[in-house]
Protein backbone atom coordinates (compact mmCIF):
# COMPACT_ATOMS: atom_id res chain seq x y z
CA UNK A 1 0.00 0.00 0.00
CA UNK A 2 1.88 3.26 -1.36
CA UNK A 3 1.33 5.59 2.12
CA UNK A 4 2.78 8.68 0.62
CA UNK A 5 4.80 9.47 -2.91
CA UNK A 6 7.79 8.26 -0.56
CA UNK A 7 6.37 5.26 1.43
CA UNK A 8 4.94 2.39 1.31
CA UNK A 9 3.52 0.21 3.62
CA UNK A 10 2.93 -4.32 3.56
CA UNK A 11 1.11 -6.05 6.27
CA UNK A 12 1.00 -10.14 6.71
CA UNK A 13 -0.61 -11.92 8.79
CA UNK A 14 -0.87 -16.24 9.48
CA UNK A 15 -3.39 -18.45 11.50
CA UNK A 16 -2.69 -22.08 12.23
CA UNK A 17 -4.71 -24.25 14.82
CA UNK A 18 -4.34 -27.78 15.19
CA UNK A 19 -6.14 -31.14 16.74
CA UNK A 20 -4.85 -34.05 18.09
CA UNK A 21 -7.43 -36.25 19.71
CA UNK A 22 -6.84 -40.43 20.68
CA UNK A 23 -7.57 -43.14 23.05
CA UNK A 24 -5.58 -45.20 25.33
CA UNK A 25 -6.77 -48.15 27.14
CA UNK A 26 -2.89 -49.23 28.49
CA UNK A 27 -2.22 -52.04 25.70
CA UNK A 28 0.62 -51.32 23.20
CA UNK A 29 -2.13 -50.98 19.90
CA UNK A 30 -4.37 -48.90 22.40
CA UNK A 31 -4.50 -45.78 20.01
CA UNK A 32 -7.16 -45.09 17.83
CA UNK A 33 -7.15 -41.83 15.81
CA UNK A 34 -10.36 -42.14 13.90
CA UNK A 35 -11.85 -39.58 17.15
CA UNK A 36 -13.91 -42.71 18.50
CA UNK A 37 -13.29 -43.37 22.04
CA UNK A 38 -13.41 -47.18 22.97
CA UNK A 39 -14.60 -48.66 26.21
CA UNK A 40 -12.45 -48.02 29.56
CA UNK A 41 -10.16 -46.06 27.47
CA UNK A 42 -8.75 -42.15 28.39
CA UNK A 43 -9.40 -39.52 25.77
CA UNK A 44 -6.34 -37.59 25.23
CA UNK A 45 -6.66 -34.18 23.30
CA UNK A 46 -4.27 -31.74 22.32
CA UNK A 47 -4.79 -28.20 21.00
CA UNK A 48 -2.33 -25.71 19.54
CA UNK A 49 -3.19 -22.21 18.10
CA UNK A 50 -0.73 -19.95 16.40
CA UNK A 51 -1.75 -16.34 15.65
CA UNK A 52 0.92 -13.80 14.30
CA UNK A 53 0.92 -10.37 12.41
CA UNK A 54 3.49 -8.20 11.05
CA UNK A 55 3.51 -5.13 9.45
CA UNK A 56 6.32 -3.11 7.53
CA UNK A 57 6.64 0.47 6.32
CA UNK A 58 9.07 1.42 3.59
CA UNK A 59 10.79 4.46 3.09
CA UNK A 60 12.86 5.76 -0.39
CA UNK A 61 15.16 3.02 -1.37
CA UNK A 62 13.43 0.26 0.28
CA UNK A 63 15.12 1.47 3.64
CA UNK A 64 12.57 0.34 6.39
CA UNK A 65 11.11 3.39 8.64
CA UNK A 66 9.22 0.70 11.19
CA UNK A 67 8.11 -2.73 12.23
CA UNK A 68 5.25 -3.66 13.65
CA UNK A 69 4.70 -7.48 15.16
CA UNK A 70 2.74 -9.49 17.22
CA UNK A 71 1.80 -12.99 17.81
CA UNK A 72 0.21 -15.49 20.19
CA UNK A 73 0.32 -19.21 21.09
CA UNK A 74 -2.29 -21.40 22.96
CA UNK A 75 -2.08 -24.87 23.73
CA UNK A 76 -4.09 -27.16 26.02
CA UNK A 77 -4.68 -30.86 26.99
CA UNK A 78 -7.28 -31.99 28.08
CA UNK A 79 -7.53 -36.03 29.35
CA UNK A 80 -10.83 -37.45 29.97
CA UNK A 81 -12.36 -34.55 28.39
CA UNK A 82 -11.26 -31.95 31.40
CA UNK A 83 -8.55 -29.35 30.62
CA UNK A 84 -5.44 -29.98 32.83
CA UNK A 85 -2.82 -28.54 30.86
CA UNK A 86 -2.63 -25.13 29.34
CA UNK A 87 -0.02 -22.82 28.22
CA UNK A 88 -0.55 -19.08 26.57
CA UNK A 89 2.37 -16.79 25.14
CA UNK A 90 1.92 -13.72 23.46
CA UNK A 91 5.08 -11.22 21.68
CA UNK A 92 4.75 -7.61 20.30
CA UNK A 93 7.74 -6.56 18.63
CA UNK A 94 9.88 -9.18 19.36
CA UNK A 95 9.21 -8.80 23.22
CA UNK A 96 7.68 -11.75 25.39
CA UNK A 97 4.83 -10.05 26.98
CA UNK A 98 2.33 -12.99 28.18
CA UNK A 99 3.89 -16.22 29.63
CA UNK A 100 1.23 -17.71 31.59
CA UNK A 101 0.36 -21.90 32.35
CA UNK A 102 -1.22 -24.18 34.56
CA UNK A 103 -0.02 -27.68 34.78
CA UNK A 104 -2.17 -30.09 36.67
CA UNK A 105 -2.62 -33.39 34.64
CA UNK A 106 -2.49 -37.13 35.93
CA UNK A 107 -1.68 -39.64 33.21
CA UNK A 108 -2.24 -42.29 34.98
CA UNK A 109 -0.81 -44.13 32.06
CA UNK A 110 1.60 -46.55 31.52
CA UNK A 111 3.77 -45.17 28.60
CA UNK A 112 1.87 -42.59 26.92
CA UNK A 113 2.53 -38.44 27.15
CA UNK A 114 2.10 -35.56 25.32
CA UNK A 115 5.21 -34.58 22.76
CA UNK A 116 4.48 -31.52 21.06
CA UNK A 117 1.38 -31.69 18.97
CA UNK A 118 1.58 -35.87 19.19
CA UNK A 119 1.05 -38.51 21.54
CA UNK A 120 4.07 -40.48 22.35
CA UNK A 121 4.88 -43.82 23.38
CA UNK A 122 2.29 -45.82 22.65
CA UNK A 123 4.63 -49.06 21.04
Amino acid sequence: VQVDEFSRRMSAKADFSGRVLASYDGVADGAACDGAIADGAMAIELKNRLESQASYEFGPGSEMRQRRSRGTRDFEILLGGEKCFARELGVVDGVMTRDEGSDACDWQLDTAYACGLDICGFE
